[in-house]
C-alpha cells in the first residue's frame, strides 16, 4: 500500500519549480536507505525506507517561519502493511526544539505531525523518524525535505472570440452603423438633386 501511495503522491505533486533551490531536487532514489522527494503546487512529499520500515511524510507547501503540519505514513517494509500503534519520534535538524508533535489519526499507519514554530527559514532539511512497533525499532532518515515557495505553471491563455479573428464585436457594429448612415445620406442627397433639377425634355409645340 505504502509504495502505491508514494507513486500517487508523486503524481499529485506534479514537479514545479521550487524557488530558492538551485537543483531540481525531485528525485533522490527510492531504494532502501535512500530518500525520494517530490515538490509540487499541491504537496511536498518525502519518502524513505529501511530494511524494516517505509516512511512517507507529506505536507502542503510551507514557508520558513510558518507553523508546520504534515501527514506521516508508516508501513512494514517486508509486508507493505501499515504499522498500527507505532511509537514515533520525529526530529528536524536545525529546527528550534528539534522534536515534532506526533498524533495518531485513527487511520492505521497514518499520523499527524506538527510543529508550532516550523522550520526557521526556506531551504532543505533532514528529518529523522524513530519507529518502534511490534517489538522492533529502526531509525528512518528523510533527507532534503523542502521548505519554501513553489511556483506553479501559468494557466492557458484566454480563448479568442469565435472565429479566432480577435476583432471586437463593438468595433464591427460601429462599422456597420457607419455604413448604414453613409448609405442613407447618399440616397437622401440623390433624391434632393432629382427634386431640384428641371426636366430637360422639351415641351411639345402645337
Amino acid at each position: 500500500m505504502i509504495r502505491a501511495l508514494v507513486c500517487l503522491l508523486a503524481l499529485a505533486a506534479t514537479p514545479a519549480h521550487a524557488g530558492g533551490d538551485p537543483s531540481d531536487g525531485h528525485s533522490h532514489g527510492e531504494e532502501a536507505g535512500g530518500t525520494s522527494t517530490s515538490v509540487g503546487p499541491a504537496a511536498v512529499t518525502t519518502a524513505a525506507m529501511t530494511s524494516r520500515f517505509e516512511v512517507v511524510l507529506t505536507h502542503a507547501p510551507v514557508r520558513g517561519g510558518q507553523p508546520y503540519a504534515g501527514t506521516l505514513y508508516v508501513a512494514d517494509y517486508a509486508t507493505n502493511r501499515p504499522v498500527e500503534d507505532a511509537e514515533l519520534t520525529v526530529q528536524g535538524l536545525g529546527v528550534a526544539g528539534g522534536e515534532f508533535a506526533v498524533e495518531a489519526t485513527g487511520e492505521t499507519g497514518v499520523y499527524a505531525v506538527t510543529h508550532a514554530a516550523g522550520f526557521p527559514r526556506d531551504g532543505r532539511y533532514d528529518v529523522s523518524v524513530s519507529v518502534q512497533a511490534a517489538g522492533t525499532s529502526d531509525l528512518v532518515l528523510l533527507t532534503g525535505l523542502y521548505v519554501g515557495p513553489v511556483e506553479t505553471v501559468a494557466g492557458p491563455p484566454a480563448p479568442e472570440p469565435v472565429g479566432g479573428s480577435g476583432v471586437s464585436w463593438a468595433w464591427l457594429l460601429g462599422v456597420v452603423a457607419l455604413g448604414v448612415a453613409l448609405g442613407a445620406f447618399l440616397v437622401r442627397s440623390a433624391r434632393q438633386r432629382r427634386a431640384g433639377t428641371p426636366s430637360s425634355t422639351p415641351e411639345p409645340s402645337w
